[in-house]
């Protein structure tokens, strides 16, 4: 953060940024709070559990259970063949990460004296151990597979967690923590910039298989589209304005936010419009190296135009008056329109009541019971989505009125988002979504 650019400079020219931020020395560290985090740590367990013995078909049968049990300590190659999935290892690693993460967090503070070899093997040790129950648990669910070898990429998991766990939470008193949390506090759009540019990144590489193969390269590029707009929109023109214009108009909005310096106005507001332009080239250049991915400079230019919306306009729109005095009103309304849009687009509607019938019979009312018959890396993908859409809105909810108490605020946001949640899957008089 730059010295000469303080949060309260920043409050007072753009007040609908405007941060309650107090000193660092006076502040609780809140993510070192291990109440809330030994929470966050039980609420996550329960997911795993959740989503390890879905849809909790269980059988004591030994005729079943006989050839599962022989089938666990499967060596993971055998006569040079080899017997597990890439994608399944890469996934049980991955969901014990948060695991590690937050079991380190919840048994950590600023002034624990643990040393960091033992913290990291506590981490492994328990990542072990509920890896290793869970797959014990499996033996017993027809559709599921249990294999040691998944307990142990848990442990992986967990260990990496643990590890990551110890640097942010036992530095925290350090520089690394005290900065990280300096920015968090006094220039959150740094952090929201870095999510919103996720999301043009997913969709432009989804489903994300890199080849570095030439020939597949040079038939993208071949395939190209050069001459935008040339025979009408290649798709529904409200998708690409909002998956293009809108989602960049926030990108350009959000960098403009964190590294405009207002002694050179037209000159920042050029450089960081640059920025957004050459990260929306950069997006369609990758695609040569993903199969299946075409460049478009049709998306180029209304990714380029959103950046000039963010930076050029949303800024002149958010000293309206009414901007100003319910900026968290007006982000809310907008965060819902976008999660509605997201949900019924193409806004394809059921019209007889033959087939609201038949859809209503059909409502998966097991929550991610739909998510557990799908495509892994579709159901992954669909659920990050989902979380991107939801959690800013639960965020803004949560620290809506500062007059409300906390705990309130946090329940409202939880009772929001289950309400959105089940009515997702009850759309029966929709035909683009599965009720």
């Amino acid at each position: 953060m730059r010295k000469d650019y303080l949060p309260a400079q920043i409050a007072q020219q753009r007040p609908y940024m405007r941060l309650k931020v107090t000193a660092f020395s006076d502040r609780t560290v809140i993510f070192t709070e291990r109440r809330s985090i030994r929470w966050l740590l039980i609420l996550y367990s329960l997911f795993i559990l959740y989503g390890s013995f879905i849809p909790f078909h269980f059988t004591t049968n030994l005729e079943f259970i006989g050839p599962e049990i022989s089938r666990f300590f499967v060596l993971p190659y055998r006569n040079g063949i080899k017997n597990f999935s890439t994608l399944d290892v890469v996934s049980n690693v991955l969901l014990f990460v948060p695991f590690g993460f937050l079991l380190l967090g919840a048994r950590l503070s600023v002034r624990s004296s643990l040393a960091p070899f033992l913290a990291v093997l506590l981490a492994w040790t328990y990542g072990l151990l509920f890896g290793f129950s869970i797959e014990i648990g499996q033996l017993f669910s027809p559709g599921r597979t249990a294999s040691i070898l998944d307990a142990l990429c848990n442990a992986i998991g967990a260990l990496g967690g643990g590890v990551l766990g110890y640097v942010v939470f036992k530095s925290a008193r350090a520089k690394v923590g005290q900065r990280l949390l300096e920015l968090i506090l006094e220039q959150p759009s740094w952090v929201l910039l870095a999510l919103a540019m996720v999301v043009p990144v997913a969709a432009s590489f989804y489903p994300f298989h890199l080849t570095l193969d030439v020939s597949t390269a040079w038939g993208n590029l071949k395939r190209t589209e050069w001459i935008p707009f040339l025979g009408g929109f290649h798709r529904f023109w409200v998708d690409l304005v909002v998956e293009k214009l809108v989602v960049f108009a926030i990108i350009g909005h959000l960098a403009y936010s964190s590294i405009f310096h207002e002694s050179d106005a037209v000159r920042s507001r050029s450089k960081i419009w640059l920025l957004t332009i050459l990260f929306g080239l950069s997006l369609e250049g990758g695609k040569l190296l993903f199969v299946g991915r075409v460049p478009n400079v049709e998306d180029f230019v209304l990714n380029s135009a959103g950046g000039w919306l963010g930076v050029f306009i949303v800024p002149r729109i958010a000293t309206i008056r009414i901007v100003k005095e319910r900026p968290a009103l007006i982000l809310v309304a907008a965060l819902v329109v976008l999660i509605a849009y997201s949900e019924l687009t193409p806004f394809d509607w059921v019209e007889s009541s033959q087939e609201i019938h038949a859809r209503m019979a059909k409502i998966e009312w097991l929550p991610m019971g739909a998510y557990y018959r799908a495509d892994p890396q579709s159901a992954l993908f669909d659920l990050g989505k989902k979380c991107f859409l939801i959690c800013p809105l639960g965020f803004l909810i949560a620290g809506f009125d500062c007059r409300v108490p906390s705990a309130k605020r946090r329940r409202v946001a939880l009772v929001i988002g289950v309400v959105l949640g089940w009515l997702s899957r009850c759309l029966v008089y929709y035909r683009g979504s599965e009720p």
